[in-house]
């Protein structure tokens, strides 16, 4: 749990006649969770609505350590860019060359992670008593490379 965010505020409510002499204050505490067991996440949802939260901005899901992730899906761009050069250069009666430059695209932190509720319906319960339904799905990553090969 980490405090994300902390405001107090003050209002002086006006009536018809002005001022009302009242004060108000306000206070907005937000805070960060981070939960590792998916199987938990509907349960503290409901005990910190129990405990007083009134705002709940929604649920991420991300990997801990995308690296092995990455790692693999770069071998696999890699090989997928080999095999589409190979097609190309053949139906252009030509050879694959060697590799010229290679670059990552690169367009936020490592990956993309998406689709955070996909799957989720009235099906799964929405809607319904006891723990909220929370439905993971799946995450998506994604990587970009960009290859050029020469020819021959």
């Amino acid at each position: 749990i980490q405090t994300s965010g902390y405001n107090v505020w003050v209002e002086r409510p006006y009536g018809p006649e002005g001022p009302t002499g009242d004060t108000l204050y306000h206070v907005n505490n937000t805070v960060s969770v981070t939960i590792r067991d998916l199987d938990t996440v509907g349960t503290i949802l409901d005990v910190a609505i129990e405990a007083g939260a009134n705002s709940i901005y929604g649920v991420t899901f991300s990997v801990a350590d995308p690296s092995k992730l990455m790692f693999e899906g770069r071998e696999k761009a890699v090989t997928d860019a080999r095999s589409k050069a190979e097609e190309l250069a053949r139906l252009n009666n030509v050879a694959v060359g060697q590799v010229i430059s290679i670059s990552e695209v690169v367009g936020g932190p490592e990956g993309f992670y998406g689709g955070g509720f996909r799957g989720l319906s009235a099906a799964e319960g929405l809607g319904g008593g006891g723990a909220g339904p929370v439905s993971p799905g799946e995450l998506e990553m994604v990587v970009q490379l960009q290859i050029t090969y020469g020819i021959q």
